[in-house]
């Protein structure tokens, strides 16, 4: 993974299904490194949607990402918002299996199924290309990065783990 860009390839990738992880990224950049003011802040951070990962800098002192939340977010709790950690996301509504056999292109068999049935493909048991395609549209569209590898965290996501 690139850090400076969030950008993670597919060796990156197939790295972390080895290893039985899976990679996240953020839908909404709050505070361009720390680079925004407060002003700026305000508007990028405010335009999430329920579910959105937000990525900003809280531990820079002198930048406008603390002034710009503290804007903000007063308002956006009494208005029902409420807010939280990746870690705290995550280990709230994740714990995955260490039974779930994590499967990609290539892969066969009845967890290949399962998640053909969930995304309402035919369900031949073969991860091809068109397996492939549906799981990174699915990651795409649950705020997950699309690497097409269905590893713990996509299989407990669909309901399978």
């Amino acid at each position: 993974m690139r850090v400076g860009t969030c950008f993670t390839d597919d060796v990156g990738a197939r790295a972390a299904a080895l290893m039985g992880q899976e990679l996240v990224s953020f839908a909404i950049n709050g505070d361009a490194g720390s680079t925004y003011p407060a002003g700026t802040v305000c508007t990028e951070a405010c335009t999430a949607s329920p579910g959105d990962i937000v990525i900003s800098h809280m531990n820079r002192p002198g930048g406008g990402t603390a002034p710009g939340y503290a804007r903000k977010v007063p308002a956006l709790k009494a208005r029902g918002y409420k807010f939280r950690t990746l870690s705290q996301v995550i280990g709230a509504t994740t714990s995955p299996p260490t039974s779930w056999v994590t499967i990609e292109y290539g892969s066969q068999g009845a967890e290949a199924v399962g998640v053909q049935r969930v995304l309402h493909l035919t369900a031949d048991g073969i991860f091809g290309p068109i397996t492939q395609a549906a799981v990174k549209a699915y990651q795409g569209s649950h705020h997950s990065v699309p690497d097409g590898i269905v590893g713990p965290l996509t299989a407990h996501t669909m309901g399978l783990a």
